[in-house]
């Protein structure tokens, strides 16, 4: 049988432990050591300051890029389409380009080399004019369940983003539909959405 102690010699035995026994002879863990005691000598530099500089994933999905601020985010429901989309672009009836625009969620119109997706020259374009997004929503049709749909947004553009002729209010997503034709400010130059269904 175990030697049994006495309260008092109980209370000496767990005096200058780090923990104390509870009642039901349980182990109850209390730390008695202060933060000093638990600095090592060698260890006396100043602690880490907390970096809030984006790094790795963050960094990459930051609102820039080639360090010039982006006036446009992409929302929650931004996807990449399922489609092979495709913008013909017209300058006096006469084709003069061809965009792909189905390997990514958005695309960006603008004057802004550096950061847009399909180049505006003309100058009464703004630098970030207009985006393409493709977003997946709710089908009305009980079929599937998701259709991710093409929308033009302008950026509150100085001359505006016009589809079908028809100037369109800025920073609301329009729906656009195959052989729908997109404009920007005062270019002549004809866009025209189209994929490979038609």
């Amino acid at each position: 049988m175990p030697k049994s102690y006495t309260n008092n010699n109980k209370h000496n035995y767990h005096k200058n432990m780090p923990f104390e026994l509870n009642n039901q002879n349980k182990t109850k863990y209390k730390c008695s050591y202060s933060q000093k005691q638990l600095k090592s000598p060698g260890n006396q530099s100043e602690p880490e300051k907390p970096n809030f500089e984006l790094s790795g994933k963050l960094a990459a999905e930051s609102n820039h890029i080639n360090g010039i601020p982006l006036k446009y985010y992409e929302p929650s429901e931004a996807h990449k389409p399922d489609k092979l989309w495709q913008l013909y672009v017209f300058k006096n009836d006469e084709q003069v380009n061809i965009f792909d625009i189905d390997q990514k969620s958005c695309y960006l119109f603008g004057r802004d080399r550096l950061v847009v997706d399909i180049p505006l020259d003309h100058p009464s374009c703004s630098k970030q004019h207009a985006v393409i997004q493709f977003r997946q929503i709710k089908s009305k049709n009980t079929i599937l369940e998701h259709v991710i749909k093409p929308y033009i947004i302008d950026l509150k553009s100085t001359n505006g983003t016009f589809l079908n002729n028809e100037r369109i209010l800025d920073s609301r997503y329009i729906e656009l539909k195959p052989k729908d034709m997109l404009k920007f400010a005062d270019s002549t130059r004809e866009y025209i959405l189209l994929h490979n269904n038609i």
